[in-house]
């Protein structure tokens, strides 16, 4: 596999090597498109070195160098191909993955080839496609600033599954995850917290409230001293055992915090 993906690049780069022996008798290679090769190189080798599977942090990278570049990436639904094969024992990362995916072709400057084929592959991922997911990709698909052929039924394959996850009664996680992408939190003691909540409503609710204790600058080990406090103490001044301590110090931070 190694000696084969060596030959790969090997032959992309000695193609764009004759591409620029070629342009010098009639038009140099611009700045720009030795930009976007570079860009495809850089993305190529942490896909690559990432494995079968992909972190948070390098999710974020990728998606933000693709987002980022000023050029149109050359074999960019290649790129975007692999990322979205990638997995992360997280649901929520796991299924980031293809939301960022979607994001990355609704957002585009650039026209992507193959575009329906990049999002009913991401559509046909039947393990990690819920709610959360195709309401993503439904709005990068109406984004997309550029013409998808048979757009119509993309569409009507979108509904199609919509249906189909809505009807499921499966194991794959249905829970809503909200509409942030802040990282997971990285102390072990509200990881296991969070998930340790059986009731997928509860594990909801203490889920949001500790990323807006996140997202109005509380920081972990503050919110980890407070949830330790109110699981040992109970409520402050009474205490009451608390059915959803991370709830109760989002809205009462002054006195616990």
């Amino acid at each position: 596999m190694k000696t084969l993906l060596v030959l790969i690049n090997l032959t992309i780069f000695s193609f764009l090597s004759c591409s620029l022996v070629q342009h010098t008798t009639d038009e140099p290679v611009s700045p720009s498109q030795k930009a976007a090769f570079e860009t495809y190189l850089g993305i190529q080798d942490i896909l690559e070195n990432s494995g079968d599977t992909i972190d948070y942090n390098t999710l974020m990278l990728v998606y933000t160098s693709i987002a980022k570049s000023k050029h149109p990436i050359p074999h960019i639904d290649q790129l975007l191909r692999t990322l979205m094969n990638k997995r992360n024992n997280n649901h929520r990362i796991d299924q980031m993955i293809l939301i960022f995916s979607a994001l990355t072709i609704g957002d585009s400057k650039f026209q992507i080839p193959n575009v329906y084929e990049l999002f009913e592959s991401i559509l046909e991922k039947n393990s990690r496609v819920n709610e959360w997911v195709i309401t993503f990709v439904a709005a990068s698909i109406g984004k997309y600033p550029f013409d998808i052929p048979n757009g119509d039924s993309l569409v009507d394959l979108l509904e199609e599954r919509l249906d189909q996850v809505t009807a499921m009664n499966t194991s794959i996680p249905k829970e809503s995850f909200g509409f942030h992408f802040l990282p997971p939190p990285k102390s072990d003691y509200i990881i296991s917290y969070i998930r340790g909540i059986q009731e997928q409503r509860a594990r909801e609710i203490e889920r949001a409230s500790y990323y807006s204790l996140i997202q109005n600058g509380f920081s972990e080990a503050e919110i980890e001293r407070a949830l330790k406090r109110i699981q040992k103490h109970g409520i402050s001044g009474t205490g009451e055992k608390c059915q959803f301590p991370m709830k109760y110090i989002r809205f009462n931070v002054k006195s616990v915090i």
